[in-house]
């Protein structure tokens, strides 16, 4: 009980000098006097995880405030240098190595949604598309990696490109849509290689950009979805992309899914069926 008292007589501190903070930082003849200070504490491992629900909005409001002191390109050379949160030093194992870039990609991520719309744009070519692209090949091209080091960093790098439809208008994406595609159907294509994390990240993506960006991503979304090509037809590559994830999916699940209801879908061309044919033919 004691223990419990004490944890909640912290966080009610704590939110209360973050709404202070929040008035300091308002101020524009305060800046020397906790810029120093924010970028410690935003530079610090435990920064991610130590965020709460109470604390979020306030350190979203702060962060953004003292990354806005520099140029959109320096503030990604700052996030992208290395030198913030979870870094690996030269005797540092592979492991630790993928786990620094992971935590750089969160927080680039993180910087990402809490600045403005398109605040980041002036970065996107030679920084961010760039850091995006490596961290999709990440450890691919070097012997001995084994392939449980690089989801981690896959997985962060799908959750900041999924940060990235969200803050960035579509016209200044056109350089990422196919490498985003590409990665994505590497994933889906071969589900059994992959860890529920990766598939659950680019799941979440696909659901983010047929939800966000549906006409930009119409030209690519029948490869993932039935019915969003331009036809408006199902088409077999669906079912070749998505119909061996039904393989994930509980027993009772899949025979569902993967068992035609007449009934209910009497045609044998559409969407449900192919993807039910495919499923069985797997």
């Amino acid at each position: 009980a004691a223990a419990a008292a004490t944890r909640v007589r912290s966080a009610r501190l704590s939110h209360a000098a973050l709404r202070v903070l929040l008035r300091v930082v308002a101020v524009p003849s305060t800046t020397k006097a906790w810029r120093r200070q924010v970028g410690r504490l935003f530079g610090a491992p435990p920064f991610l995880a130590s965020l709460t629900r109470a604390t979020l909005p306030l350190w979203a409001r702060v962060v953004n405030a003292w990354l806005s002191l520099e140029t959109p390109k320096a503030a990604a050379t700052l996030l992208l240098s290395g030198k913030m949160g979870v870094t690996a030093g030269v005797f540092s194992s592979r492991a630790q190595e993928a786990e620094a870039q992971a935590d750089l990609l969160r927080r680039l991520a993180f910087a990402l949604w809490v600045g403005e719309h398109n605040q980041y744009v002036g970065a996107l070519q030679g920084l961010v598309i760039d850091k995006l692209v490596a961290a999709f090949k990440y450890g691919a091209a070097l012997e001995g990696w084994s392939a449980a080091v690089r989801w981690g960093v896959q997985v962060a790098a799908l959750q900041c490109a999924r940060v990235l439809v969200v803050r960035v208008a579509p016209e200044n994406l056109t350089a990422l849509w196919p490498i985003m595609i590409a990665e994505l159907q590497r994933v889906l294509l071969e589900p059994r290689e992959a860890p529920p994390a990766l598939l659950l990240a680019a799941c979440q993506l696909v659901d983010v950009l047929l939800t966000v960006l549906p006409d930009d991503f119409a030209p690519f979304g029948w490869m993932f979805v039935p019915g969003t090509g331009a036809s408006g037809r199902s088409s077999s590559s669906f079912s070749a992309l998505l119909a061996p994830l039904l393989l994930w999916l509980p027993a009772h699940s899949a025979a569902s899914c993967s068992e035609p209801d007449e009934a209910a879908d009497p045609d044998p061309d559409s969407p449900r069926a192919a993807a039910a044919a495919a499923a069985a033919a797997a």
